[in-house]
């Protein structure tokens, strides 16, 4: 996110680094990447593109592209005060984590639906940074069972059982409510114990 002063408000600024292969040079590749790039480009992200050769030369003046404006205000969000934008911080992103963290979740039970026979599934969430984790769990149960609601019996497909530890950064936990009464230590302990049995989400 960048801030704009003319507009007084943030706004959503990328760059997308992409290593193209030789496929990159047929039509119809060409024509699929242009397609992204302006897609990538409504979304105000840069698309930056390098062939294998320019890596593999090591030809690219990274000095040049790291110099360039964006990257100081990329400094300057990473070199802001987490205290202070703690609350912005955490209105932004926290939705986004528990997107990410249900994604995984939902990825692992289809590789392995064997899961879904369980009583219980244990998971552990290692915050880097944002609390995301419980809320993640509580929301995914809330929508099983309101699919579950509207199916027939034969085809509903009840979520286990989740026994959930969270592994909280707390620098960054700006209301521990947030973990919603789950099992919370730091995440320096997540090193510390035995989590052999546990589905393992760092974040």
């Amino acid at each position: 996110m960048h801030w704009n002063n003319a507009n007084q408000c943030y706004e959503k600024v990328g760059r997308i680094f992409e290593v193209d292969g030789p496929h990159h040079s047929l039509s119809e590749y060409k024509y699929y990447d242009a397609y992204r790039d302006a897609i990538a480009a409504d979304e105000n992200f840069e698309t930056i593109r390098f062939t294998v050769e320019t890596i593999k030369a090591d030809n690219t003046d990274f000095e040049a592209l790291i110099g360039r404006k964006i990257y100081q205000n990329f400094k300057n969000n990473f070199d802001k005060n987490i205290k202070e934008h703690l609350a912005e911080y955490s209105l932004i992103f926290i939705p986004l984590a528990v997107a990410r963290v249900q994604k995984t979740i939902l990825e692992f039970l289809l590789v392995h639906p064997e899961l879904f026979k369980k009583e219980k599934i244990e998971i552990a969430i290692v915050e880097r940074d944002l609390p995301c984790g419980a809320i993640a769990i509580k929301s995914l149960q809330d929508l099983f069972f309101n699919i579950n609601e509207i199916l027939e019996d034969k085809d509903k497909l009840p979520l286990p059982e989740i026994s959930l530890k969270i592994f909280e950064n707390s620098k960054w936990v700006i209301d521990t409510k947030l973990h919603l009464q789950a099992s919370v230590k730091d995440e320096s302990f997540s090193f510390k114990i035995s989590l052999t049995s546990y589905l393992i989400i760092p974040f």
